[in-house]
């Protein structure tokens, strides 16, 4: 039992580091919550053809069962909302789980970039990603997992139309 545990949570860690660090540096579709993150990543062409999938990292609960899931679904671009994963295609990472902490290490939305970052439970910043992104994993019946901390892609600029290097935020308008 303990030996499914631990490698569980090493290939459900190695899985999850590899699809946060590919974090599309889109902050307008990064977003998260003490209990779930929603985020843009590229799937290498090997995996259901490739290209960009938005994913949701969530414990879902059905009856007495409890999963640690990453969900995707191709965005849509020209969408004015955030997608719903109601018809998302999921994949279990690891049954009989308590609890999912998420937080993120970041400046306040409005902060330059020589204001002390810290670490907080919610990130809804549509101009920039946080710097760093923690997960923790609590099964149910086990130890709680080591912390697993994530660099999301560097490069914010990517995918903003009007970049502004001395805020370090994109400037966009309107939309989400």
């Amino acid at each position: 039992m303990r030996r499914a545990v631990l490698t569980s949570c090493i290939l459900t860690s190695g899985l999850l580091l590899a699809s946060i660090a590919a974090a599309r540096p889109a902050a307008d579709l990064f977003a998260g919550e003490r209990d779930e993150m929603r985020y843009a990543a590229v799937l290498p062409e090997r995996v259901a053809g490739g290209g960009v999938y938005y994913f949701r990292l969530a414990v879902v609960r059905n009856g007495d069962k409890s999963q640690l899931v990453q969900e995707r679904l191709i965005p849509d671009t020209s969408a004015l909302q955030e997608p719903e994963f109601r018809d998302a295609e999921r994949s279990v990472l690891a049954e009989d789980i308590a609890e999912l902490k998420v937080s993120y290490f970041g400046r306040d939305a409005n902060a330059a970039e020589l204001d002390a970052p810290s670490w907080r439970d919610r990130w809804d910043d549509r101009q920039r990603l946080p710097l760093l992104v923690r997960v923790d994993v609590k099964p149910v019946k086990a130890p709680p997992w080591p912390s697993l901390l994530v660099e999301p892609r560097r490069g914010p600029e990517a995918g903003c139309p009007v970049w502004d290097n001395a805020q370090g935020r994109c400037l966009r308008t309107g939309g989400r």
